[in-house]
């Protein structure tokens, strides 16, 4: 169990980060990055001492802590590709349609222009 939580810590955790952080304005980064790390821990470092009292073992705590892992497992059904590593693979129209989702998600205008001058970049 140690082993796997251990091997899945790269996917889970590290990846979602980094590609929130890509998505994210670099004047939003660190509220992002670092409000969310923070209050995800805080709330995980208050909860999970309450947790083990109650449980009284730590293997069914392990299991708990672990059974987390399978909410995270949604992640890439929710979060979208890296448009940086979709261009670097010459998938250019789906990074378009990416960041086509992500400036709608935030309510921008980007202009046709603009795409355009991206696809010419990716060539």
């Amino acid at each position: 169990l140690r082993f796997l939580m251990g091997s899945t810590f790269n996917m889970f955790f590290i990846a979602p980060y980094i590609l929130t952080i890509e998505y994210v304005d670099e004047s939003k980064r660190t509220l992002v990055g670092n409000l969310g790390l923070a209050l995800i821990l805080t709330i995980s470092g208050v909860y999970q001492p309450w947790l083990i009292k109650y449980l009284g073992e730590w293997k069914s705590f392990s299991w708990i802590i672990f059974g987390q892992m399978g909410i995270v497992a949604a992640v890439p059904w929710v979060m979208p590709e890296s448009g940086r590593w979709l261009v670097a693979s010459g998938k250019t129209e789906r990074a378009e349609n990416i960041m086509r989702k992500i400036a709608k998600i935030n309510k921008k205008q980007v202009s046709e222009e603009t795409f355009a001058s991206f696809r010419e970049l990716c060539i």
